[in-house]
């Protein structure tokens, strides 16, 4: 059910093998030096599994080098808890998750990557997220309104991207974003570059750069 292999300079691609783990909840191969495609044409031993890796929640594939790519479209057929893809040489628009299976995240991963585009609107259906990344990536274009109706988000981070608009005014209001006050820098759990984006509560607007928060996923007990 849980494997970890997170921090051992492991080289290589990825075993398509891995999808035959049907039982496989928590897989973590962070930080490592994983290089060819993010996830590989999964294979499974059971003729009769119509889906690898059905039971898996938490997903974490960040800071490897794999081969530069969009993100899965596999992982839209996953229930995942937690997805971290930060740092994995992603490329193109951000997929359009908020529909699906999809909706139990709690919390997604995609900074320092060389995403484009603008970020759906579909994502303010993600209804159980707590902490959204999307920080150091080459995203455009006015941050949804839709955000805003993620009632348990409890920190979301903006910063260094191309994003504009005045919608994070409104994800300020959302009460639970005060929960972590104390376990990071500061009081804000909201940071973005206030020069393009309108945000009465992030942290950005008084100092030259924006500080890199990627540890964040560390911050709950739970992962």
């Amino acid at each position: 059910q849980f494997l970890a292999l997170q921090n051992n300079r492991i080289t290589g691609s990825i075993n398509p093998s891995i999808g035959a783990l049907g039982g496989l909840q928590h897989l973590d191969l962070s930080n490592n030096s994983l290089t060819g495609p993010m996830l590989p044409d999964l294979s499974t031993s059971n003729p009769h599994q119509a889906y690898v890796l059905g039971n898996l929640t938490h997903l974490f594939l960040g800071e490897n080098d794999f081969q530069p790519g969009r993100i899965p479209d596999v992982l839209s057929s996953m229930y995942l808890k937690e997805l971290s893809l930060q740092r994995s040489q992603r490329i193109g628009p951000l997929p359009e998750f908020g529909i699906g299976a999809l909706l139990n995240l709690v919390m997604l991963d995609v900074a320092q990557n060389a995403l484009t585009g603008k970020i759906p609107a579909q994502w303010g259906g993600l209804v159980n997220l707590e902490f959204l990344l999307v920080n150091q990536n080459f995203l455009s274009g006015d941050v949804p309104s839709e955000l805003s109706r993620l009632s348990k988000l409890r920190a979301g981070f903006f910063e260094d991207t191309l994003l504009s608009g005045n919608a994070l005014n409104d994800v300020c209001l959302i009460p639970t974003l005060n929960e972590l006050d104390g376990d990071i820098d500061g009081d804000e759990v909201v940071y973005a570059d206030c020069g393009r984006v309108g945000c009465s509560c992030c942290h950005c607007c008084d100092r030259g750069e924006c500080v890199d928060h990627g540890h964040i996923a560390n911050l709950n007990p739970r992962w």
